[in-house]
């Protein structure tokens, strides 16, 4: 029977890192907007455009690289539902792609299998 308490840790956990996902996924908004805003504005008004379009660029870029921040904190900080220490260490985060992460890994302390239904 599986413990409630662990069933919402790991509904917690896949929430992160779906978010961690969607922040990876979001460097490309920028970049689809600095193609064509270019093209546009050029041709509409060439002494603003690049000014503006390198400003937009440069905001929507500080945006994406917050919420990539965001997105990594909230995955670290997730604590083990066993031994309520931080489930990845930092430095396994900065050497193993996420598709690693979500793939059966244990607590880097306890041991404890990724969506594990109880404590023991």
């Amino acid at each position: 029977m599986s413990d409630p308490a662990y069933d919402r840790a790991w509904i917690v956990f896949r929430r992160r890192v779906r978010f961690m996902r969607i922040a990876e996924r979001l460097w490309l908004a920028p970049f689809a907007f600095l193609v064509p805003a270019l093209i546009v504005m050029t041709l509409r008004d060439p002494d603003r455009g690049s000014l503006v379009v390198g400003t937009v660029f440069f905001v929507l870029t500080a945006c994406v690289v917050v919420v990539r921040i965001i997105a990594d904190v909230r995955l670290k900080t997730f604590m083990c539902p066993r031994c309520r220490y931080p489930f990845v260490r930092l430095s396994v985060l900065q050497r193993a792609p996420l598709s690693e992460i979500d793939r059966r890994f244990p607590c880097q302390r306890c041991r404890l299998p990724m969506y594990a239904v109880s404590g023991s």
